[in-house]
């Protein structure tokens, strides 16, 4: 009689039975499970390509009744055959059996068919044994110094995000599937290993020293750490309860100075640091850092000098992550801009507490520069697919400013507030979008604010403002601009401040339809968003223009100074060369006004490039850039350009 053996097969299940990452997050499970903890035993080799092998154990609750385990593997420890695998129930110890293993490779994923289904609440073992890669490429950052480097350090530490925990272990790669971690690395004899928590134990066998570590809290997988290096000098600073301080450890000839942001982020989220130690290691990346929970990795190029402004907004931002991304994690990967979104704002305001020469205000003008620059060729709004570290770098302008507009507009401490009930309802856990909307609409009390967070991050462009006066108020007109086209969509959620020459007492508003008046005490001198906190591009009316500049101007107008001008000039030109500012009508006098507010621009520092050259034909160059192209290019077929050269014939 013959034994049928379970098969091992490499074409997919169709694309229908394979486990979505976003309706994971949706559903609260992977293909039925949740992953519950993980037991990671990894041995990492000083050789030519720093190879690595390991196993795991993966604690799995069933969510629902299935037959089918996922697990993602990524390309470096793929082929994964049968003979590795193991699987029990943890609650009659029997062994499962196996009747069919599947690797879609295209999606990272391994699936093991059982001949029995597992039923909702039952918890099983998955083993995995003997996998691993002769390279330590995805998921690692091998820092291996040449020979006349004696000094440097050999530093191995892992980068999971996103998506390369399943590079070194097999697991359920998901932000939304938090678990806790026993590990145990085996390391190079003289190297030293580390990790979110302190070592329990070290033994040391035929030249390699295994470390085990203390269990973790839950985390999500790209949140776990491993670090192995040598020759690097550890000072220790014991924990202070009093001051609500963890045990810190840096790995690094230079002192870090970590005590402020972690009171900072204590205060401001009314909780303190999560973990009872935090340990930070300086090596190469490339990434300024990783915020691994409890372990966190900062690229040396910028700690070499740790008393610079980039060090500082580094470490506060990695920080800042310990609470708001990994205490609290989103759902999906596609919301992670939330989490940077707000850390950055956190980075900007205690920079700007350390270091008296910066402020928030300086932050937020260059980043918008950056986000509206970006946001004029593309139209991807800021929750959308993310699929390398790399594309976080979108996170950091846009998302970042959201939270200036939110405080400006709805009452200073709100972010604050929002930090607080954040954690308070989902610390060690995961909100996302709806989530968020949930929290931002009851720190504020107001529904506007909800509003205006799913505009600002599930739809994209900007808003376009339109000021005009009355007698006594101003007149405010919105339009979208996505890809720097006009887009017919609905109104946005935009706060706002006015500043008048009527009053020294600035006032804020919402607006939030396409035309709205505000009352407002003036004598002909309104600038709207004057600290240039709004992430809108804000246009006036070419009258306006001009007795602005001429107030920028005049020493004895102290309403509008240089770079308020310089601000408003800056959006002008944006709308200016996107070809927004039309004349309303054909008629002379109406065109007459925009010609002169141009040439008195145009003889003025206040803009530069393409936008100075189509101002004045006869300019012949802009910072050493020939206006004759920029004309030929762009100025030409400007509407406003040509409207206006047509009443100059």
């Amino acid at each position: 009689m013959s034994t049928q053996h379970p098969s091992l097969r490499h074409q997919g299940k169709g694309r229908d039975e394979i486990p979505l990452e976003n309706t994971a997050a949706e559903l609260g499970h992977f293909g039925g499970f949740r992953a519950v903890h993980y037991r990671l035993n990894i041995t990492i080799n000083r050789d030519m390509h720093t190879s690595y092998e390991g196993s795991v154990e993966i604690m799995l609750r069933a969510v629902e009744n299935t037959s089918t385990v996922f697990v993602h593997v990524g390309r470096p420890i793929a082929g994964i055959d049968l003979a590795q695998i193991e699987l029990w129930n943890c609650f009659n110890g029997n062994i499962l059996c196996v009747s069919s293993m599947v690797q879609h490779l295209h999606h990272e994923l391994l699936s093991i068919d059982l001949t029995e289904s597992i039923l909702i609440g039952q918890l099983i073992v998955l083993r995995v044994s003997n996998f691993g890669s002769p390279h330590a490429d995805n998921g690692f950052v091998v820092q291996n110094p040449h020979k006349w480097e004696p000094k440097r350090p050999w530093t191995v530490t892992t980068l999971f995000q996103m998506r390369d925990a399943r590079s070194i272990m097999p697991c359920i790669d998901l932000p939304s599937m938090k678990a806790t971690l026993d590990l145990c690395v085996t390391h190079p004899a003289g190297t030293e290993a580390r990790q979110s928590n302190s070592p329990l134990q070290k033994s040391a066998v035929d030249g390699k020293v295994t470390t085990c570590f203390a269990r973790t809290s839950p985390m999500s997988t790209y949140l776990y750490a491993i670090a192995v290096f040598n020759r690097m000098q550890s000072m220790y600073q014991a924990a202070d309860h009093k001051l609500h301080l963890p045990e810190l450890e840096v790995l690094y000839p230079e002192q870090m100075s970590a005590e402020k942001p972690l009171r900072f982020m204590s205060n401001f989220t009314g909780f303190d640091y999560p973990l009872k130690k935090l340990s930070l290691i300086i090596t190469s990346l490339p990434l300024n850092g990783v915020e691994n929970f409890g372990l966190i990795n900062l690229n040396e190029r910028w700690m070499a000098y740790p008393k610079y402004r980039m060090a500082h907004s580094i470490l506060v931002n990695e920080i800042a992550h310990q609470w708001i991304g990994n205490l609290v994690t989103v759902k999906k990967w596609n919301e992670i801009c939330l989490q940077e979104g707000l850390t950055t704002y956190l980075e900007w305001l205690l920079t700007a507490e350390l270091d008296k020469t910066m402020s928030v205000f300086d932050a937020v003008h260059e980043k918008r520069i950056e986000a509206i620059a970006r946001e004029t060729k593309n139209n991807a709004a800021i929750i959308s697919d993310f699929r390398t570290h790399e594309d976080i770098f979108r996170c950091f302008d846009k998302p970042a400013i959201f939270f200036v507009m939110l405080e400006s507009g709805f009452g200073v401490g709100v972010v604050s507030k929002l930090a607080h009930l954040l954690i308070e309802k989902y610390a060690y856990d995961n909100a996302g979008v709806h989530e968020w909307y949930e929290v931002i609409t009851e720190a504020t009390n107001n529904e506007l604010a909800g509003q205006f967070f799913m505009d600002y991050f599930t739809q994209p462009g900007f808003p376009l403002v339109r000021v005009a006066h009355t007698p006594n108020g101003v007149i405010l007109k919105q339009e979208t601009m996505i890809a720097a086209k006009k887009a017919n969509t609905s109104a946005l959620v935009v706060p706002l401040e006015l500043s008048t020459d009527g009053s020294n007492a600035r006032q804020r508003i919402l607006l939030n339809e396409s035309e709205q008046t505000f009352p407002l005490k003036h004598h002909g001198i309104v600038v709207v968003d004057p600290d240039r906190k709004a992430y809108a591009v804000i246009v006036y009316e070419p009258e306006i223009y001009i007795r602005l500049l001429q107030c920028a101007q005049t020493d004895s107008c102290t309403h509008v100074n240089a770079t308020n001008m310089r601000h408003i000039a800056e959006d002008f030109c944006w709308a200016f060369l996107n070809d927004h500012l039309a004349a309303r009508d054909s008629r002379r006098e109406s065109i007459r006004v925009w010609a002169e507010f141009t040439r008195l621009l145009s003889a003025l520092n206040y803009v530069r490039g393409s936008c100075a050259c189509c101002m004045d034909k006869n300019l012949s160059k802009t910072f050493n850039v020939p206006c004759k192209w920029h004309w030929k290019d762009r100025c030409e077929q400007i509407q406003l350009v040509k409207q206006i050269h047509s009443t100059s014939k």
